[in-house]
């Protein structure tokens, strides 16, 4: 079950595994059938790696000094043994290099494309940081995963990610390199990553925790949260609410539907919302918000803070320069405040 172009193998097993897992009617039972193979290949001179399944998973972790493992389990369900085992064992996988590129892909017979088979890849690559390091002189590494419909998790490793989702969750921690992911309908997850990280679901959620790099996330449903970043935050959402704390750096936030909550920001912060509760406490910079439907909470900003909001009202607290509020329908409070103070309200109270 493989087919190898311009490579020197250094190792290959192949394992299969017969499973019957029983159904809920007594007469349809189903049979699951695993093939998985190993092959090892020698790490010189690959700089980018190449990953991509239909459906299943991609799994990337730190191997050994000089090679590169991939473990691919084929899983096949059928009505019978001798049909799940025709499926798993028809399914090659390709693992082709061209120059300093290695890519492996799995090929199905288009006979069998909608059958019940789904692929698990596991890589291990000698590309942890320690690693790169003892390698002296060694270029940038390079991972690109794609996965039409299961999840892609990469951890330890320092390396530069662009990974693609179609159906399915992404994880990628401990990196020391930039992280580019995209899902069509997942959530993405990124920590402890040394680099610039660029996320976008579709509809997901979306994670971001101790990142010393850029940050930018854009999901169309679905909520964003960062935390610990050292770098610029661009965040914006389709409808889904924003949490920003602990950031070092100016903070963009925007989202059509649903609430901003930041804090602990040492830069400039501006945050919009189409219709949502704004809340902002402890900004090192200045501070601009807005939101059309919704209240604005701010507190304890080093800069100016400037809040508009189309129908809510408006609390603004200790705030080191100058202030201007301003709401169409509701109340304005605003105290504690060393610069001038501008209020005004179309319809409600202002106390300053």
């Amino acid at each position: 079950m493989r087919h190898i172009m311009g490579l020197t193998i250094v190792g290959l097993a192949v394992l299969v595994l017969v499973v019957c897992v029983a159904m809920s009617r007594p007469f349809a039972a189903a049979i699951k059938v695993e093939v998985q193979s190993e092959q090892t290949f020698s790490s010189r001179d690959v700089a980018k790696l190449t990953a991509s399944v239909g459906a299943g998973k991609i799994i990337v972790t730190e191997g050994i000094a000089g090679e590169i493992k991939l473990i691919a389990t084929v899983t096949a369900r059928a009505h019978t043994q001798e049909r799940a085992q025709e499926l798993a064992e028809a399914v090659e996988i390709l693992a082709d290099q061209n120059g300093q590129s290695l890519t492996f892909t799995p090929e199905i017979p288009r006979k069998k494309m909608r059958e019940s088979i789904s692929i698990t890849m596991e890589i291990f690559v000698p590309w942890s940081v320690q690693q790169l390091a003892d390698a002296a002189g060694a270029e940038t590494k390079q991972l690109i995963l794609n996965a039409g419909s299961g999840d892609i998790s990469v951890a330890g490793l320092g390396v530069e990610i662009t990974s693609r989702a179609g159906s399915g969750d992404t994880k990628a921690t401990k990196i020391t390199g930039a992280v580019q992911a995209i899902s069509g309908s997942g959530d993405i997850e990124v920590s402890a990553i040394s680099g610039a990280v660029n996320l976008r679901a579709g509809s997901g959620e979306i994670e971001a925790t101790k990142v010393t790099g850029e940050v930018q996330a854009n999901t169309g449903s679905g909520d964003i949260e960062v935390s610990d970043i050292s770098g610029a935050v661009n965040l914006r959402a389709g409808s889904g609410e924003i949490e920003a704390t602990t950031i070092t750096g100016e903070v963009q936030a925007n989202t059509g539907s649903g609430d901003i909550e930041v804090s602990d920001i040492s830069g400039a912060v501006t945050l919009g919302a189409g219709s949502g509760d704004i809340e902002a406490d402890r900004i090192g910079g200045s501070l601009e918000a807005k939101t059309g439907s919704g209240d604005i909470d701010v507190r304890h900003v080093g800069g100016s803070a400037v809040a508009r909001a189309g129908s809510g009202d408006i609390e603004i607290d200790s705030v080191a320069d100058s202030v201007t509020a301003r709401t169409a329908s509701g109340n304005i409070d605003v105290s504690n405040c060393s610069g001038d103070v501008t209020a005004n309200s179309d319809s409600g109270k202002v106390t300053k």
